[in-house]
């Protein structure tokens, strides 16, 4: 069963685009970006272990906004 596809962003070209699916948890979403990796960007955050930064576009979250509230 492949995962639903909430929204997806429209300005990428290719398949493999940054992405918001489905989560069995209704209050949670799993989103598909890219992988922040520089160290600099990633020591802003305090990140607790087992989670990941990921960099999506703005308009990626707000078509997932609306999407949920369609």
């Amino acid at each position: 069963m492949s995962p639903k596809v909430i929204a997806r962003d429209a300005a990428c070209p290719g398949g493999t685009c940054p992405t918001t699916y489905e989560h069995p948890d209704p209050a949670m979403a799993y989103v598909q970006g890219y992988l922040v990796t520089d160290p600099n960007a990633r020591a802003e955050f305090n990140l607790p272990e087992g989670e990941g930064l990921l960099a999506v576009p703005n308009t990626l979250l707000a078509d997932h906004v609306r999407a949920m509230q369609a």
